[in-house]
């Protein structure tokens, strides 16, 4: 790939781009055989290998937005309730349990001043 030009995933979709989509797969092809189509493709973000999770879950949560703050600590506990039944039915779900919990509360201030 170095000999024409090609260090980076960039350069290979630049150079790919650079002609028409057809003849630039026969160039790829051409010089580095099968694998010519699989550097076209990837190139372009195509993969159409199934995704494999193979990791083992690390945490389980829910979470909501607002269309508009919440300043009553009544409205506040109850919206915390029902996400905290969300995150229990997901932990039955998988069977498991948790060890920590973690609230984020985000809050936003728009100001239109000059």
């Amino acid at each position: 790939m170095h000999s024409l030009g090609i260090d980076t995933g960039a350069d290979l979709k630049q150079r790919s781009s650079l002609t028409l989509p057809q003849a630039s797969l026969t160039e790829l092809t051409h010089h580095f055989g099968k694998v010519g189509q699989y550097y076209y493709k990837i190139a372009r973000a195509e993969d159409d290998r199934p995704v494999e999770a193979n990791r083992v879950r690390k945490s389980i949560g829910a979470e909501t937005s607002f269309a508009s703050d919440l300043s009553d600590v009544n409205e506040m506990l109850q919206e915390l309730e029902q996400i905290a039944q969300i995150v229990e039915q997901r932990l039955e779900q998988h069977e498991t349990r948790g060890r920590t919990v973690i609230t984020n509360f985000i809050t936003y201030h728009c100001s239109n001043s000059p």
